[in-house]
């Protein structure tokens, strides 16, 4: 079996997001790990299924809200 493990590093940094936001989804137990001795270790599957779970729930939100989520449709939130 190839199944790729990550770092938590590699993980937080192929998610674009921080350390700290990293060890808090950890926490939350929205991505799946395991520990070798002290060594968190994050499975490729793991994080194709938190990007999954994230996929779907921005889309839940678009089916709710529809497309034009802001108000002012024209205006960036900058202008306002």
């Amino acid at each position: 079996m190839d199944t790729k493990i990550y770092t938590p590093k590699q993980t937080w940094e192929k998610l674009g997001i921080g350390r700290t936001r990293f060890y808090q989804l950890l926490k939350e137990g929205k991505i799946r790990y395991f520990k070798n001795g002290r060594r968190f270790l994050i499975p490729e599957s793991a994080i194709a299924e938190f990007i999954e779970e994230q996929t779907a729930m921005a889309l839940d939100v678009r089916k709710q809200y529809g497309e034009k989520t802001f108000e002012r449709e024209n205006e960036t939130p900058s202008q306002w």
